[in-house]
């Protein structure tokens, strides 16, 4: 598959800063499930203040601890070929898969934010294109 091309400079070019953080970071919110598993094998469990509605392991460190995402992709559908539908209509949408409670982050102020930029798709984001949403919380 072919890289996309385009004009645009990437979002993480107008980051300043060497995003290292002062302190440790006391509150974490995990948009990624195999960090949140790595946050909670380092035993840093008790510093994760939101999680992704796919995380769920281990179970017991993450019962209580809220969900900042939801699927935009309906869980009725059940043929390959509805799913495949739902994904292109969104992917082209500029909606990717998954809705982030803006919300709830902005409550739950975490002063790290683990997520990915590796596969637009998969990132969750309310609307725009998510390494946009992350230098948005990353400037905040």
């Amino acid at each position: 598959m072919a890289a996309v091309q385009t004009d645009a400079p990437h979002p993480a070019q107008a980051w300043s800063g060497t995003g290292e953080l002062p302190w440790p970071a006391g509150r974490i919110a995990s948009l990624l499930p195999s960090a949140t598993e790595i946050v909670c094998a380092l035993g840093l469990a008790d510093r994760l203040v939101a999680v992704t509605h796919e995380c769920d392991y281990p179970p017991d460190a993450l019962a209580r601890i809220p969900r900042l995402t939801s699927s935009l992709i309906s869980t009725q559908l059940r043929r390959l070929e509805e799913i495949d539908a739902a994904v292109r209509s969104n992917v082209a949408s500029g909606h990717g898969l998954y809705a982030l409670d803006d919300a709830e982050m902005a409550r739950l102020e975490p002063d790290l934010l683990l997520t990915q930029e590796l596969c637009h798709v998969l990132a969750a984001v309310l609307s725009g294109r998510p390494d946009d949403r992350a230098v948005r919380l990353a400037k905040e």
